[in-house]
């Protein structure tokens, strides 16, 4: 009796599965369908672009291996095939609700149950496929990437073309959204790829109604360089606004709350900018992909866990309290 639940149960979580994977069309043929834009001046593909290539790339790669394994799982169970040791550890893993280490080897880092990681799962999915079926989003989900080191060089990249800039000369400066800012994000709509001089053309064509706008909507041309990113997670500290300034006060690191382990941060504007230099007032803070806040260097030369170090206003505390604390920034948690 209880072997047949065991296996009725583990059915079910294979049908579940299968109903998700069954649900995501390969993104190969898009590809085929020519997605991606070519620059006809430089003949080269949006850098942006090239990382979405070598994203689905590697899901499709994940979504392979997850189907072939259900099967092979499946057939095991009806005893259609020969149950294999890592199929068995496959199972064992269901049962467990921990990933088994046939997907994990060719997933992104993650110390998520099973649960939380196919729901996590398909939010990436989800994300990759509007990307490649609506167009490039206004705010990118960091977390989803497999590498998201590639995907900041590729930022670094874009800006370096677009204004002939030396792109070893190119570093990050950070901007906290505040929940105005994120709403005037809504009605900013991404630049096509054009030349400044283009640029300056449309722009002086549009003085006049750039003038009758009301000026509380906001400057929302400042998100044309740069990438706007989501999904990250603080812990150590959390943002908030300064006291006694109101609806115009600065956000900036704040104790936590009581009982808060983490607290999600808000939308960041990674803008690059020539010689940047740190300023003093602002908390270098690393952003890690999980939560362990260890890796090793892969091929690449860059860690399998640490990301980028983004700069947030320390207030009234100094740097050295913040890394005290152990104030750090996560791509995933570990639920």
């Amino acid at each position: 009796m209880l072997v047949g639940w065991l296996v009725y149960c583990c059915v079910n979580v294979l049908g579940h599965l299968f109903l998700i994977l069954t649900c995501t069309p390969f993104f190969f043929s898009l590809f085929l369908l020519g997605i991606f834009d070519v620059d006809p001046v430089t003949q080269l593909m949006n850098s942006l672009d090239t990382v979405l290539s070598q994203e689905y790339y590697k899901f499709n790669k994940l979504l392979n291996t997850l189907r072939i394994t259900l099967k092979h799982l499946q057939d095991a169970i009806k005893g259609l095939a020969v149950m294999s040791i890592e199929l068995e550890a496959m199972y064992w893993s269901f049962l467990q609700g921990r990933v088994p280490s046939l997907w994990s080897n060719v997933a992104y880092p993650s110390l998520k149950p099973l649960a939380s990681w196919v729901a996590d799962l398909k939010i990436r999915v989800l994300f990759i496929r509007n990307w490649l079926e609506i167009g490039q989003p206004k705010i990118f989900d960091l977390p989803a990437f497999y590498f998201p080191q590639g995907f900041m060089t590729a930022a670094l990249q874009l800006h370096a073309r677009k204004y002939k800039i030396a792109i070893n000369t190119l570093k990050f400066s950070f901007e906290i959204l505040s929940a105005k800012d994120q709403l005037n994000c809504e009605r900013w709509v991404r630049p096509s790829s054009k030349s400044i001089k283009d640029e300056n053309e449309d722009e002086n064509k549009d003085d006049d109604k750039d003038e009758n706008k009301d000026e509380s909507e906001g400057d929302i041309s400042k998100y044309d360089d740069g990438v706007l990113c989501s999904g990250m997670y603080l812990e150590g500290a959390r943002v908030a606004l300064s006291e006694g300034d109101g609806d115009e006060g600065i956000l900036q690191l704040k104790d936590q709350l009581p009982r808060q382990l983490v607290s999600e941060l808000p939308v960041i504007h990674f803008l690059p900018e020539p010689n940047h230099v740190i300023n003093e007032t602002y908390y270098v803070c690393p952003v890690y992909k999980v939560s362990t806040r260890q890796g090793v260097l892969s091929t690449t030369g860059m860690s399998t866990n640490f990301v980028v170090s983004i700069e947030l206003p320390r207030g009234a505390q100094t740097s050295s309290y913040w890394i005290l604390r152990g104030t750090a920034a996560l791509l995933n948690l570990d639920t």
